[in-house]
């Protein structure tokens, strides 16, 4: 009797789990426990990763030339990323799911340790701090959503993705918001510890849902195999899904790189107008950076929470996809008419809460009809070579404006006026993505028809004991 009891009770509770979890997404029983580690997941991931972001942003900026320092390392970025790339793929061909997310997690953590204790030893970090970040975002984050969709099949990932990117935003908030509040008392060194802890914890809850997710033999099996990693570059240019999955992922950086250029152009402007020295325009900029980061990650949060679901219901992928380009459209079409801090501020928000809410979700629900090498190889590809192109991009965009302006107008590059060219160059950039989005759009259709094709029994049973199980609840 007891025993029936405690199984009406875990019953009654994943019920209760599943209506909570209804406002965001539909998610079965079976599915709850997983999803809701991967959410606790995405929250730690993204508060670290907002942490890094904040200490970052000061020691780069604060310099003479930080904007334009900024945006020549972000450039060559994408050349040291190569190696990042091949190192991760050479891991990706030897060992299986769980070691290598394992090894690049400690990894990541050892090398906080270690800039914890440049800094206090006095070492300049600014540059290569700001490098590892930029290869910290892109491997990390990635492997997380390859994970999960390497865990979910296609018809769960457009559920439960929903829940799952919840947790991304409302880590990127948190994060965001306690990096400000422990900016002064702690310092950006001494703030390096808090994401190598969580990094660790993480580490934890990965192993737990990769247990759960294997019980099988089919599942243990596929997990115990390493993903691959022959190719990654020629994968994606010898198939046309996977190079216009590229092409998003390009244009969206390229605008978003350029866009941040374009707040700290301005942002500079207003150092400059207030007359503020060296420390007192560090404390500026870093208050600044925190709060931007709050209000673009609150808003992403409330989009996430009410309309991310809701968009990919009556949408679907390929309709969300619109959203971006049209945005960009008209933000920076405002900013060229209104180049004030404030303005810029409201855009830039704006488009950073929607690329961290749904346009996420739109770019990871891009990846659920591709095979495990697609995901972890092909996928790192894009999320390393391709992403930084875009930052290489606008790279040469900034340095071409500084070798020009000059020659060609005989006034500085920083002086204002020239902001205005890059936010014209961003709205023609977006015209030029909403061209792509539509051939994209004609090959997911394809793409998602032929996974539907091949769909098997496995997740039938699967919807099936999913059922009995909602029955039960019920």
């Amino acid at each position: 009797m007891a025993s029936k009891n405690v199984g009406n009770a875990a019953s009654e509770e994943g019920g209760i789990l599943v209506k909570l979890l209804s406002v965001f997404a539909v998610v079965r029983p079976s599915e709850v426990f997983s999803v809701l580690l991967l959410t606790l997941d995405g929250v730690l991931l993204l508060a670290s990763y907002y942490f890094l972001k904040v200490i970052r942003e000061p020691l780069i900026k604060a310099a003479p030339g930080g904007a334009e320092v900024k945006s020549y390392a972000t450039a060559f970025l994408a050349i040291l990323l190569i190696g990042v790339f091949y190192g991760y793929r050479a891991l990706a061909q030897r060992f299986a799911r769980l070691k290598l997310i394992t090894y690049t997690k400690v990894f990541c953590a050892a090398c906080l340790v270690v800039f914890w204790a440049l800094g206090h030893a006095g070492v300049k970090i600014g540059i290569p701090f700001f490098l590892w970040v930029g290869c910290y975002s892109l491997t990390i984050l990635a492997q997380f959503w390859a994970f999960a969709n390497d865990i979910y099949t296609p018809e769960q990932g457009k559920r439960v993705f929903a829940v799952i990117g919840v947790g991304s935003s409302l880590g990127a908030l948190i994060g965001s918001y306690l990096a400000k509040l422990a900016f002064k008392p702690l310092g950006p060194f001494n703030m390096m510890l808090v994401p190598a802890g969580v990094l660790m914890l993480c580490l934890v809850i990965v192993r737990v849902v990769d247990a759960r997710e294997t019980q099988d033999v089919a599942r243990k099996k596929e997990a115990e195999t390493p993903p691959g990693g022959q190719g990654g570059l020629s994968m994606i240019f010898s198939q046309r899904y996977l190079l216009l999955i590229a092409a998003i992922i390009f244009m969206v950086n390229l605008i978003n790189t350029n866009g941040e250029y374009i707040l700290d152009r301005t942002l500079n402007e207003e150092t400059a107008r207030l007359g503020l020295d060296v420390a007192a325009a560090k404390i500026f900029v870093g208050e600044f950076t925190a709060d931007y980061y709050f209000y673009a990650n609150l808003v992403g949060v409330l989009l996430q929470l009410f309309v991310a679901s809701r968009v990919f219901k009556y949408l679907d992928v390929r309709g969300a996809l619109y959203l971006y380009p049209l945005l960009a459209l008209a933000s920076y079409t405002g900013m060229t008419l209104l180049p004030l801090l404030a303005f810029v501020r409201i855009g830039k928000i704006g488009e950073n809460s929607l690329d961290y809410s749904i346009y996420n979700q739109a770019k990871q629900a891009l990846w659920l009809p591709t095979s495990r090498e697609q995901k972890y190889v092909a996928k790192q590809a894009i999320d390393t070579f391709v992403v930084r192109a875009g930052d290489f991009v606008a790279g040469i965009l900034v340095a071409a404006g500084a070798f020009l302006v000059p020659r060609l107008a005989g006034s500085h590059i920083d002086d204002p006026r020239w902001t205005k060219i890059y936010t014209i160059t961003n709205v023609v950039l977006a015209a030029i993505f909403l061209g792509i989005v539509v051939l994209m759009g004609r090959e997911h259709k394809k793409r998602a028809a032929e996974a539907e094709a091949k769909k098997g029994a496995k997740p039938e049973v699967k919807e099936a004991r999913d059922g009995d199980e909602s029955a039960s609840a019920a």
